[in-house]
């Protein structure tokens, strides 16, 4: 029985080289994703005033990232299989850090939220 799981093991370590590496790179890529949001969250009462923001412009602020990813979830993963899963992440990170840019640049609430929800896709 020893000798099935170390042989199972010893296959998927060959087939999988740079695993590490891979799991790696995920990793960062979502931990853009969480310091984005941190940001948001820890700007939310700064952006009220500046931007003059309502109750309900706060909460598109925050809550338009996650409507419009979990909509498009699907979506994205059947692009990843259909165009290849690395070039999908390297487009989505170059379109969360244009996005990022417009959001940063945004000088009203309304901008804010539509950059917000343009880049959740990624």
């Amino acid at each position: 029985m020893t000798t099935v799981r170390s042989v199972a093991a010893d296959t998927a370590a060959a087939r999988l080289p740079h695993r590490w590496l891979i799991l790696a790179v995920l990793c960062l890529a979502q931990l853009v994703v969480v310091l984005d949001n941190t940001v948001l969250t820890v700007a939310v009462p700064v952006l009220t005033t500046e931007l003059n923001a309502s109750t309900a412009d706060v909460q598109w602020m925050i809550n338009a990232y996650a409507l419009v990813l979990s909509g498009l979830l699907l979506t994205a993963g059947s692009a990843a299989d259909r165009y290849g899963r690395r070039r999908m992440l390297l487009t989505g990170l170059v379109l969360f850090g244009v996005g990022s840019l417009a959001a940063g640049l945004a000088s009203t609430s309304g901008q804010l939220i539509a950059a917000r929800a343009g880049w959740a896709p990624c």
